[in-house]
């Protein structure tokens, strides 16, 4: 169920539902045919015809290699590709982890990564949201 945001926010409501957004993202199961296993992170293809491994996603050059492997399927849509790109991002956020600036900040831990940005968003997501002026 989407959000919904009044049409002028102050910085502490802002703050919560950038937050519940945050939240949403990070619980996020399903990318079109990809799936994400939290148990084991994964992305994996419709009726498992192919697995995309995050925890390998570790550097830039690492993560630009299996999009570009993904890439090379002929199984490989355009569709298919936005999915996958909306799911690793979401997961991984490799702007935000990996290459910000265009400069190398990996290696990353993929489940330290992630499992910091849940736990910051639960924890600024508790409670009732500020009241709307």
């Amino acid at each position: 169920m989407p959000i919904k945001r009044p049409s002028i926010m102050n910085l502490d409501q802002i703050a919560y539902y950038g937050s519940q957004d945050e939240l949403e993202v990070i619980l996020r199961t399903n990318y079109g045919p990809w799936t994400f296993n939290p148990n084991n992170l994964t992305l994996t293809l419709q009726n498992g015809r192919y697995e995309v491994d995050l925890e390998k996603m570790i550097t830039s050059a690492r993560t630009l290699d299996t999009i570009f492997q993904v890439q090379s399927k002929t199984w490989a849509t355009p569709q298919i590709m936005f999915n996958l790109l909306q799911a690793i991002e979401d997961k991984i956020n490799p702007q935000g982890t990996l290459c910000s600036s265009g400069i190398e900040h990996g290696p990353i831990d993929v489940l330290t990564s992630l499992t910091k940005r849940q736990v910051l968003a639960e924890q600024s997501s508790s409670g009732p949201p500020p009241p709307f002026d």
